[in-house]
């Protein structure tokens, strides 16, 4: 009896080191989403006063669009993971 409450002692601690370990790679995407937009928000500014035609604005947006549906489905799965981690601990528990 005590070996199997220590089991699911250490099974739920792995399973709450990793939900802070997505939590961690939350933060760092979020972080990643906003550089990315900043960084072509100025991007987007100096290209825009030094191209006539606004060629140069169209591929930056491009770009940009990408990386951000990228980031986007990034943190959804991760979301997804999170969520399935939490009900697995919560199963563990009760």
């Amino acid at each position: 009896m005590a070996e199997r409450r220590t089991a699911n002692s250490q099974l739920g601690l792995c399973q709450r080191i990793q939900i802070d370990s997505i939590r961690k790679e939350f933060a760092m995407l979020f972080i990643f989403f906003f550089l990315l937009h900043s960084t072509a928000v100025a991007l987007l500014f100096s290209s825009s006063s030094q191209d006539l035609h606004g060629f140069a604005c169209r591929r930056c947006w491009i770009l940009s669009l990408c990386f951000s549906l990228g980031i986007i489905w990034a943190i959804k799965y991760k979301t997804n993971t999170e969520g399935l981690l939490e009900k697995l601990l919560e199963k563990e528990r009760g």
